[in-house]
């Protein structure tokens, strides 16, 4: 009876999440980046005959945008814009889903259960499940990552677990990096801990970690990633060596987002964003 009333429930949010995918506008920007994703796939689908149009597609690598513009393929045209925020959905469902089970890990089933719930009616959070490609595709990327490092923790010794973190690890980290170029800088606090994990707590690591192994796997990590990110990046396909840290420094002089924003009904210059957005936000929308 239990499992019958939490089968019923989940399914429950998840049709109610269908339904707001399926009944909200469209972004500011979503019709940019499923266009993005466009052009995309028919660069590589052309092996690099076809340009991509937009200039500032050259700071965005945008595997995302490829893998969501190839599902939303399968859909009937008019009803594209639906279909985007229905895969938008799904992706973010899946990091209620991740970081339920980063709490199991870390907790319990119980704890993981509570996290579940308020992660998904959290907002800030549920307000952008399907609407926002990229910002969900971050979180998804981050907390997909810090559920595999933990995992990679705990069964290092296990060789064919091992190989399928460090493919799943590359993937994400070009995933997230095609988004933005300052993805990784989001791991940072993860890293911390980590490194505090591993040459101090203890507390999750294997018993018979070995520096090496993992020396050995940030590198075929590395590979992984940098490959992928390549691939979809075709703005360096001139020099695959030089063109990405050219881009990278580029990036900090080009604007980015809506030259407009709204805060608690009120109209501001996006580069003139007070100082009181962060606290002022989170505390209206929570």
């Amino acid at each position: 009876m239990e499992k019958t009333f939490k089968n019923v429930c989940i399914a429950s949010l998840v049709l109610f999440g269908i339904y707001c995918a399926l009944t909200i506008g469209i972004s500011w920007d979503g019709p940019i980046h499923l266009q993005e994703g466009y052009n995309k796939l028919k660069y590589l689908f052309s092996l690099g005959s076809i340009n991509e149009d937009f200039p500032s597609s050259k700071y965005y690598p945008g595997l995302s945008f490829a893998i969501t513009a190839f599902i939303v393929k399968f859909f009937p045209p008019k009803f594209e814009y639906e279909a985007y925020h229905l895969i938008t959905f799904f992706f973010s469902l899946s990091i209620v889903y991740g970081i339920s089970k980063i709490g199991r890990e870390l907790f319990n089933s119980k704890v993981s259960k509570i996290i579940f719930l308020l992660c998904f009616f959290y907002p800030i959070f549920f307000g952008h499940m399907a609407m926002n490609g990229k910002d969900t595709m971050m979180a998804l990327c981050n907390i997909w990552i810090s559920y595999l490092v933990i995992r990679y923790f705990k069964n290092q010794s296990i060789a064919q677990k091992r190989k399928n973190y460090v493919f799943k690890l590359g993937f994400l980290l070009a995933l997230g990096t095609g988004i933005r170029l300052v993805f990784i800088s989001t791991l940072v606090p993860f890293l911390i801990f980590s490194l505090f994990e591993i040459l101090y707590f203890k507390k999750i690591v294997v018993k018979k970690f070995c520096l090496k192994k993992l020396l050995i796997d940030l590198l075929k990590i590395f590979i992984i990633f940098y490959l992928i990110l390549i691939i979809f990046w075709s703005h360096t396909h001139e020099n695959i060596l030089i063109m990405p840290i050219k881009i990278f420094i580029d990036s900090f002089d080009m604007s980015f987002g809506a030259p407009i924003s709204l805060l608690n009904g009120e109209f501001y210059h996006t580069n003139t964003t007070p100082k009181s957005y962060i606290i002022l936000n989170f505390f209206y929308k929570t």
